[in-house]
């Protein structure tokens, strides 16, 4: 048992391999029984890249515990929602704060340790920061294995989409929406 809550620090680019690292055991972990095997190996393959841009704005996070990565999280003023899509490349313009939603990105716990509050922590972090800068809304597109979580943080489904991965593999996903006032 951890004696003291960890704080979420800023992610550097010297994270970039752990946190692909959880990404990915997080996403195989969390899909057994939700996607289908080509489907998993798919989203570890092209959903769990940390996006570096994230890190250089200053927007992506994670929590470690005694040296050991447990989670990752970020928020984006970016258009873009998700990794792994060519057709979101060009999304790199920002979005404008009480105008346009703020995006919620690359949310992994690792399993040993979900449902300890981390990613709920995480979440807090990004959204206090986005409200910070103004925004009044945040979306994200879920994978379904988090879409529990997103619902009991607040978030509302906006259906299913498809997404296409680089390799052709279609990932359902469901777009969410909260406002945060």
């Amino acid at each position: 048992m951890i004696s003291s809550p960890p704080t979420p620090r800023l992610a550097t680019l010297q994270d970039v391999g752990r946190m692909r690292s959880l990404m990915r055991n997080a996403i195989e972990k969390m899909s057994e029984g939700i996607y289908t095997k080509d489907q998993t190996r798919a989203a570890a393959e092209y959903l769990c890249v940390p996006d570096c841009s994230l890190i250089e704005d200053g927007t992506s996070y994670v929590i470690e515990i005694e040296g050991t990565m447990v989670a990752v999280g970020a928020w984006s003023t970016r258009q873009k929602l998700y990794s792994g899509s060519e057709d979101q490349e060009f999304l790199t313009d920002r979005v404008i704060p009480g105008l346009d939603a703020a995006k919620l990105r690359a949310f992994f716990v690792e399993p040993a340790f979900a449902g300890q509050g981390f990613g709920r922590l995480l979440y807090h972090t990004c959204e206090d920061a986005a409200v910070q800068m103004g925004f009044t809304d945040l979306e994200l597109l879920a994978t379904l294995p988090g879409v529990q979580f997103y619902e009991r943080l607040g978030f509302t489904a906006m259906g299913i989409v498809e997404i296409e991965l680089l390799d052709g593999t279609l990932l359902p996903c469901k777009p969410m929406q909260k406002p945060l006032f």
